[in-house]
């Protein structure tokens, strides 16, 4: 076990597997399936899928009336999936390839639980944009960030036994509403998980995601400046008639 937390295994020393209790996404997938237009075929990319199990909560759901597609960095994932899963279309590969790993496919959802934290911040967008690139019109996102871990910052936040993971930059809500629309969002407990779902629109920008752009460039920006002036001070503190 990791002395970071008591719920983390680790497998061949570089790929992370939460261990969650039996049923975790069910009540999930129940709610946001509700959001889907389930009136055709539908498909569902959840990336950084883990073993499929929310992949799992859905085809519980929607059977047949959904393709399940799930994007993972450990062949022991994929392994299982296929043992377990077979009507989930394993895709061995890593986040920052997205585009790559899809040729060109568009999705009905896309699920990014938890995952944009193994980047440092600069890729998370990347990823972000790449996410909302291949959702098909009226598209949902669905992220799951955690409140504490969202800002400004470089520094590994948490590591362990082959992996590290990074706080989560704040410009993804801003970067994922210049274009969709909010429908949900909601916090689990006790894991503090914030769940939201957003839906696709054509060449919408809201007036809230540029006004928040601008405010976390702004303070972004202050920070540093504040940073440089306590360092500046120090720096004439220790020159020859310094105070």
């Amino acid at each position: 076990m990791s002395k970071h937390d008591p719920y983390l295994k680790y497998f061949h020393n570089y790929q992370e597997v939460y261990l969650r209790q039996e049923g975790f996404f069910d009540p999930i997938a129940e709610v946001l399936v509700n959001y889907l237009e389930v009136n055709r075929q539908i498909s569902i990319l959840d990336v950084g899928c883990g073993h499929g199990d929310f992949l799992s909560a859905f085809h519980n759901i929607l059977g047949s009336k959904a393709s399940y597609f799930g994007i993972t960095i450990a062949q022991h994932e994929i392994d299982h999936m296929v043992a377990t899963y077979p009507f989930i279309n394993p895709i061995l590969g890593n986040q920052q390839t997205l585009a790559k790993l899809i040729d060109n496919q568009t999705f009905d959802l896309v699920i990014n639980f938890h995952t944009l934290s193994y980047l440092r911040q600069k890729d998370q967008l990347s990823v972000v944009n790449q996410m909302l690139n291949i959702l098909a019109p009226r598209g949902l996102l669905l992220l799951s960030l955690i409140d504490h871990w969202t800002k400004f910052s470089s520094t590994i936040f948490q590591a362990g036994e082959g992996y590290i993971q990074f706080p989560y930059n704040p410009l993804i809500y801003p970067t994922v509403e210049k274009c969709s629309t909010k429908l949900y969002s909601k916090t689990t407990k006790p894991d503090g998980y914030r769940v939201i779902l957003y839906r696709k629109a054509q060449n919408q920008i809201p007036v809230k995601a540029i006004f928040k752009v601008i405010t976390f460039v702004i303070i972004n920006n202050l920070c540093h400046l504040h940073f440089f002036k306590k360092v500046a001070r120090r720096i004439v503190r220790g020159l020859p008639g310094g105070n």
